[in-house]
């Protein structure tokens, strides 16, 4: 009987520690395409990639660089991985963007409390990370 409860508070308290380690979505608005508008480029891919006049939504902090495309795909420049091609889609009211970067596959989002600010949401190898972004050559 003793070891069923101690067995049974072991495994409560797993699984209570395996809880959502991310803020709430209730916490963030929508992204809507007048908003996330902003923050695209309007022409393709094919016509940017260049940091320094393409509009870029950046973390210092997190040293992340990422100019959006109307054709939906994205030009990355992470420090320690290099820099690449991938796609970004609206996603129930966030945007994610996806990218094969050669050493993982990168999934991060763009959420906002308020329209006006926004933040990374993203995994690593040290867990969940939300990290403030900001908009440059808006």
């Amino acid at each position: 009987m003793i070891r069923s409860l101690i067995i049974y508070c072991l495994l409560t308290l797993i699984l209570a520690s395996c809880g959502q380690d991310s803020p709430s979505d209730a916490e963030y608005v929508e992204l809507t395409p007048a908003v996330y508008g902003s923050l695209v480029n309007n022409f393709p891919a094919s016509a940017g990639g260049n940091q320094n006049l393409d509009k870029t939504i950046y973390s210092d902090e997190a040293k992340a660089y990422f100019s959006l495309y109307s054709d939906g795909k994205l030009y990355y420049e992470i420090t320690r991985v290099g820099s690449g091609v991938g796609e970004w889609v609206e996603k129930d009211g966030y945007l994610e963007l996806t990218a094969d970067t050669g050493l993982f596959d990168m999934i991060l989002k763009i959420k906002s409390k308020d329209n006006k600010t926004y933040e990374f949401h993203y995994r690593d190898r040290f867990g969940f990370n939300v990290v403030q972004a900001d908009v440059k050559n808006i």
